[in-house]
């Protein structure tokens, strides 16, 4: 739910949006769109305060880009542990980068400055270097019956 100002959330109709939601209830996720951190802080703090309030189920702060979600927030969602982590029945998908200079200081994940090298799904390689193999009917839907399963 993108949102630049706190005054937004009063305005919601959270009712409906609640039934709407039911019986899957989704995890809402806010997206601040304001770029000062105070005004950012603000709008999370309304955000919990509201959707608490209207016992909707959500993300607590916002999903930084190019950063892996954490394992708290793959359980709400309810993929974890099925997909994302590497154990036995479960299915893991990964991309394999050239190594280049690595700076230390670095946080999270930076995509957009590193080659891909391969990238395999389920074992399969769809990506190596600049060749895709491309496989018509070859993608597939997650149906995840219930969020939040092991939170």
């Amino acid at each position: 739910m993108e949102l630049d100002d706190e005054s937004l959330l009063s305005q919601m109709p959270w009712g409906w949006i609640r039934e709407a939601m039911f019986p899957y209830n989704p995890i809402l996720i806010p997206a601040i769109l304001s770029n000062k951190d105070t005004k950012r802080k603000t709008i999370i703090k309304r955000w919990n305060e509201v959707l608490d309030e209207e016992k909707i189920p959500r993300l607590f702060d916002e999903i930084q880009e190019k950063t892996p979600i954490s394992v708290k927030n793959l359980k709400k969602f309810g993929l974890y542990p099925k997909r994302g982590d590497l154990h036995i029945g479960g299915e893991i998908n990964y991309n394999l980068y050239f190594k280049n200079k690595i700076v230390a200081e670095q946080k999270g994940i930076h995509y957009d400055y590193d080659r891909l090298a391969i990238m395999v799904h389920k074992g399969r390689v769809v990506t190596s270097e600049n060749a895709v193999a491309f496989r018509p009917g070859c993608g597939e839907e997650i149906i995840i019956n219930r969020t939040s399963l092991f939170v």
